[in-house]
């Protein structure tokens, strides 16, 4: 039979045990799917993936690819032909006509992939259509009315 103390260190041996190899599985499946990515790259025929806005910055949007559920970055200066400017207080990145917040969904492919990093760049694939964009925006001004 075992000592409380043994069963308590047998526990904590168990429990770190069960994070290690979570953490492991979680790396090996990002690394598959950067590898997946990489090989689009490669090959020159990057897919065109949807995507949503995480997080808006004043150098570019952080998005997450919907179907592989990776995250990664646009940056500003492959979005902006001109000028941009970037609301801190309300996170909004605006470009042109456009407002890109959490929330945005965008279409997207792949521009570079760095493992050593573990960072992915992507541009745009299209802008989001004026219809969605107007319904954004009455979507926002109905929710300003009703707070």
């Amino acid at each position: 039979p075992y000592t409380r103390q043994e069963l308590k260190m047998l526990g904590r041996h168990c429990s770190d045990t069960e994070q290690t190899a979570e953490a492991a599985e979680k790396a090996l499946l990002e690394i598959k799917k950067y590898r997946f990515l990489e090989q689009q790259l490669r090959r020159k025929q990057p897919q065109v993936y949807d995507a949503v806005v995480v997080r808006a910055r004043n150098f570019g949007l952080f998005i997450e690819l919907t179907r592989l559920q990776v995250q990664g970055l646009i940056h500003v200066a492959s979005i902006a032909r001109g000028s941009s400017r970037f609301d801190a207080q309300r996170e909004i990145l605006r470009v042109g006509e456009t407002n890109y917040a959490f929330g945005t969904r965008v279409r997207v492919f792949i521009t570079r992939v760095d493992f050593d990093k573990r960072q992915l760049d992507f541009a745009l694939a299209e802008r989001p259509s004026a219809a969605r964009q107007s319904r954004s925006r009455a979507a926002k001004g109905s929710r300003r009315r009703s707070s």
